[in-house]
Formats: C-alpha cells, sequence, structure tokens
C-alpha cells in the first residue's frame, strides 16, 4: 500500500481484514484482490473503474452492482 507521502506500507493480513480494520464507507472491494477508495475514482462505466489519475481498473462482475451503489451512495454523500 502507498501512501500520500510516497512511502509503502507493508501489511501481512487479507484485503477484507484491511478493509474491516479501516471502517470507512469510501473504501470499497472491486475485486477480491483489490480495494479503491471512492474519493479518488472519477468514473464507473462497464465494469470498469476510472480513477482521478486515470488508471483503470476491472470491477468483478458479481461485484459491480454493489460497487456501483456504493460509489453512488458516497458521492450523494459529498453532495
Amino acid at each position: 500500500m502507498k501512501r500520500k507521502n510516497g512511502n509503502n506500507l507493508l501489511a501481512n493480513k487479507k484485503i477484507a481484514e484491511m478493509q474491516n480494520l479501516i471502517n470507512k464507507d469510501s473504501f470499497i472491494m472491486i475485486h477480491r484482490s483489490c480495494v479503491v477508495n471512492a474519493d479518488y475514482v472519477k468514473n464507473i462505466l462497464n465494469g470498469i473503474i476510472v480513477l482521478d489519475n486515470n488508471e483503470k481498473l476491472i470491477v468483478s462482475r458479481p461485484r459491480y452492482k454493489t460497487v456501483k451503489q456504493q460509489l453512488l451512495k458516497v458521492w450523494g454523500d459529498l453532495l
């Protein structure tokens, strides 16, 4: 995991465990091996999330509907 200050953080835990430790609604599991911070998501379309740095990440098919709902909730809370 890379911090904003550029330093890496090494953790020996499963992603789901880390997500529970963070316990923040803006962190969304899009794949069993990937969690994104909704604060940095620019768009979601056709199973692809685009981050604000234009990096594209694939959302797993079974999670797509839930991920989209979670993103809309986070974005709605910001308005």
